[in-house]
């Protein structure tokens, strides 16, 4: 009979192949429950997708029926559709508001939106920074920027502001 010893070495090696086993089977397990749950989650995807079709659908029949019964009543009483609004004349105005002790906002109060906004820099005091140059300025949006007087240079009474298709520069009063 042949006995074989145990030497450390040995018992080392078959732990750790033992060890690298049980984290294989662990990583092989838990790649199978991500797949599970990756499956699970597209099919709700699918099935919140599938709703958010069907209530377009049936939010497009409920406005076709809506307007069928609109003009069924209008036909009964013999009435005819009012003509749609007509829209206002596309303008840019400005108006300028003091925030705080050296911040202004130009406003756009216009239904316009303003392309190339520029405030022109000459006679403005020689505290003036982050003044608007080829800005966008939507209809009620505004720009901020700082004026201060110095003993040197006053405030102006007004800016000059000008805009692609405004054509000349349009001056805006400053408050006080």
């Amino acid at each position: 009979m042949v006995v074989m010893a145990v030497e450390v070495g040995d018992a080392a090696t078959w732990g750790s192949t033992l060890v690298a086993l049980l984290v294989a089977v662990t990583a092989w397990l838990q790649g199978r429950k991500a797949k599970a749950d990756q499956e699970e989650q597209a099919r709700v995807q699918r099935e919140a997708i599938d709703l958010a079709h069907r209530q377009t659908e049936a939010g497009e029949r409920r406005a076709f029926a809506v307007e069928q019964m609109l003009g069924q009543l209008i036909a009964t009483h013999g009435l005819r559709p009012s003509a749609p609004p007509q829209p206002r004349p596309s303008s840019v105005e400005w108006m300028l508001e003091r925030r705080g002790k050296h911040v202004y906002l130009l406003r756009n109060v216009g239904n316009d939106t303003a392309t190339g906004v520029r405030v022109d820099p000459s006679g403005m005091p020689s505290i003036a920074s982050n003044l608007p140059e080829d800005a966008i300025v939507r209809p009620g949006e505004s720009l901020d920027f700082l004026m201060a007087a110095s003993l040197a240079t006053p405030l102006p009474r007004e800016i000059c502001v000008s805009w692609n298709l405004g054509g000349d520069p349009v001056a805006v009063p400053v408050p006080n």
